[in-house]
This record gives structure tokens, sequence and C-alpha cells, in this order.
């Protein structure tokens, strides 16, 4: 197994520590240990493309190692917000937890269709801006739900920052999701009239 794989099996090792860390309250931990994940995520494309070990097994775990550890992300901080939380921040959260895991999987099964007709859909700027937002608005969020939200601007700074992440990532989410549709409307039409 290649280095850019290794990095990518790590990451999916991780998603389980994250999860186990963040449930028994050790959000700080949690949260750095989503920012190894995220820069495993990025370092094992970059030693990929650069040394030429592109694999079958890496374009198929690499996203998926991804997805899989935003998604956890984003649902423990829908949970927590909602027990915690206002109620209409709780129900933003909510809701945007359920556009992100939507879209996810609607992408995901479209790439898979688009796959099947031979045709590679790689991943847009907006999809790669949305990760950053959203990227931003978990370890901001994480350490919200920290003893640092105590520290009167820290706690301040974290939550509004993560609330307006998280926002952004919402509006991103939605704006990509259409925008994949859009750019590949031909394939969207061939697959419409196998319906």
């Amino acid at each position: 197994m290649n280095l850019p794989n290794k990095l990518t099996c790590i990451r999916m090792i991780l998603m389980p520590v994250m999860v186990v860390l963040f449930y028994f309250g050790f959000y700080i931990s949690a949260a750095a240990v989503f920012l190894i994940a995220a820069f495993t995520d990025m370092l094992d494309g970059k030693i990929a493309r650069k040394r030429g070990l592109i694999t079958t097994f890496g374009k198929f775990v690499d996203p998926l190692a991804d997805k899989l550890i935003n998604l956890a992300a984003i649902i423990l901080i829908a949970v927590h917000i909602s027990k915690n939380g206002s109620v209409i921040y709780g129900v933003f959260a909510t809701v945007t937890a359920l556009v992100i895991v939507s879209r996810e999987v609607i992408i995901t099964s479209f790439r898979a269709l688009a796959a099947s007709e031979g045709t590679v859909i790689a991943a847009d700027k907006l999809g790669k801006i949305k990760t950053v937002f959203q990227d931003i608005a978990i370890v901001a969020l994480f350490l919200d739900a920290s003893v640092l939200s105590n520290i009167p601007f820290a706690g301040e700074l974290l939550h509004w920052t993560g609330a307006a992440m998280l926002a952004a990532a919402l509006a991103l989410t939605i704006l990509s999701g259409i925008n994949y549709f859009a750019a590949n409307r031909e394939l969207v039409s061939k697959i419409k009239e196998d319906i």
C-alpha cells in the first residue's frame, strides 16, 4: 500500500476516534483529530499527484473517507446544538446537517451513475470552497462546545464564527449541488431517459 492510501486509511480510522472523543466531552481533542484528518486529506492528494501514485483504491476510498469524517462531525454538531442551544439554532443546525448529508449522498450517487456511463466528474471549485467553510465551522463549533466557550471573548468568537461558517457552508452546499447538475446537463438528460 502506497503512502497516500495509508494516509487515507488513517483518516478512516480517525473518524470513530473523533466521534468517541466528542461523545465523551473531549471536544478540544476531537477538534485536533478532525484537523489531523483534514491535513491528511490535503496531503494524500498532493503526494499522489506529485509522485504519480494515483490508484483505483485511492480514487474510491479517498473521497469516501473525507465524506465520512465530515458528515460524522456535522451530525455531532447538529446533535450537540439541538441539545444545548436555542430551539432556532438547533433547528438551523439540524436542517444544515440534513442538507449537507443529502447533497453528499445525491452527488456521490450521481457520480457513480456518471462513472457507469464512462464519465468521470471531478470535484468543482464551489465544492472545494464549501469544504473549507465546512471545516472551519466544524473546528470552531467543536471548540465552542469545549471549556473555551466559557472565556468571554473566545466563546463569542467561536460561537459566531462557527455559526457564520456553517451558514456559508449551507449556502455553498446548495449552490455547488445545483452547479454539479447544471454543468452536467447532458448526463442528467441521459439518466432521465433511462427512468
